[in-house]
C-alpha cells in the first residue's frame, strides 16, 4: 500500500476508534508499539498532514497529540506537538472562509475537549451547558439519556485537558487565541458554539497551569469576543451561557479576576439577565461585588 494511502487509513480508522473508545485504552495500545514503529507512524501522519486538504487536516493534528500525549513527557519539546497546534490553528482560520473545513474542525475541537458517551458520541458541548445549569428545551440532546463516561476517567480527561492546553497555548500562543476568538463570533452557529466550548474547557484547564504570562494572554485574546457574545441576542441564549461559563473560569484565576473587576460594570446587566439560565452568571455577580 502507498505510504499516503496507508497513512489515510490509519488515521481514519483511529480517530473514529478514538471517538468510540476510552482514550487510556487507546493511550495503552498505542504505547504498547515498538517505539521505532511509533516514531514512523508519527513521522508519516505528519508528512501526510502538511500534503492534506485544508479540510482533512483537523482530524489528523487530533490523532498526532494523542500519539503525543501517549508518549512524550510534557515537560519535553515536540515537533508534533507544535505542529498540530500549528494546523489546528490553521485549520480555524480556514473555517471563516471555507464551509467544507467547518465540520472537521468542529469534530476536531469536541474531540480535544475529551467527553464521549458510551456509544461514542460527543459530549463536550452538552456536558458543559449542562454543568452550567442551562437546559435548552428546543434542543434535543443524548447527554442526559446516555450514559455519559465521565467518573471514572475524570482524572485521566484532567490530565488530558491540562496537556491540550499547554500544547494550544504554550507560551501564550497568540495565533491560536486570535483564530479562536475570531471564530467564536463566526455566523456559522454551530462553528461559534463549538468555538466557545472550547474557550470555556481551556479557562478552566488554565487555572491547573503555573504560567500567569499565558493566562493573561488568553484572557486579553478572549475577553472582546466574549462580551460581545454575553451581550449577544436573546435567541442565542446557548453562546451567551457558554461565555458565562468562560469568564466564571477566568474569575478563578486571581490576575484575570482581578481584570474582570475593573470590567464589572459593562458586565453586570448582562449577567444579571443570564442569572435566570445558568448559575455561573449569578456567581460571577457576587464574586465581581467583593
Amino acid at each position: 500500500m502507498h505510504p499516503n494511502m496507508s497513512c489515510m487509513y490509519m488515521r481514519f480508522h483511529l480517530t473514529k476508534y478514538f471517538n468510540c473508545h476510552r482514550r487510556e485504552i487507546v493511550e495503552l495500545f498505542l504505547r504498547g508499539l515498538r517505539t521505532e514503529l511509533t516514531m514512523e507512524t508519527m513521522n508519516l501522519l505528519l508528512e501526510h498532514l502538511r500534503r492534506s486538504p485544508n479540510e482533512e487536516q483537523a482530524l489528523g493534528a487530533v490523532l498526532l497529540l494523542h500519539f503525543d500525549h501517549a508518549l512524550v513527557e510534557p515537560h519535553r519539546d515536540s515537533v508534533y506537538r507544535e505542529e498540530a497546534a500549528k494546523i489546528i490553528t490553521h485549520s480555524l482560520r480556514c473555517s471563516l472562509s471555507e464551509e467544507n473545513v467547518v465540520a472537521n474542525i468542529r469534530k476536531a475541537l469536541l474531540l480535544l475537549g475529551g467527553h464521549f458517551s458510551f456509544s461514542g458520541d460527543l459530549l463536550a458541548e452538552d456536558r458543559m451547558l449542562k454543568q452550567a445549569g442551562f437546559v435548552d428545551g428546543s434542543r434535543v440532546t443524548r447527554a442526559d439519556s446516555d450514559a455519559a463516561v465521565q467518573d471514572k476517567g475524570r482524572d485521566e480527561d484532567e490530565v488530558w485537558l491540562r496537556d491540550v492546553t499547554a500544547a494550544l497555548l504554550g507560551s501564550g500562543r497568540r495565533p491560536f487565541l486570535e483564530a479562536l476568538s475570531m471564530c467564536m463570533s463566526s455566523p456559522n452557529h454551530d462553528l461559534a458554539a463549538v468555538c466557545l466550548t472550547t474557550a470555556a474547557w481551556l479557562s478552566r484547564s488554565l487555572a491547573s497551569i503555573d504560567a500567569a504570562d499565558v493566562q493573561l494572554a488568553a484572557f486579553s485574546a478572549l475577553i472582546p469576543r466574549l462580551k460581545q457574545r454575553l451581550a449577544g441576542d436573546r435567541s442565542q441564549a446557548q453562546h451567551r451561557v457558554l461565555a458565562s461559563v468562560t469568564l466564571y473560569n477566568f474569575s478563578k484565576i486571581p490576575d484575570c479576576r482581578a481584570l474582570l473587576m475593573l470590567l464589572a460594570d459593562g458586565l453586570r446587566d448582562h449577567l444579571v439577565e443570564l442569572a435566570e439560565l445558568t448559575w455561573t452568571a449569578g456567581q460571577l455577580i457576587t464574586e465581581l461585588q467583593e
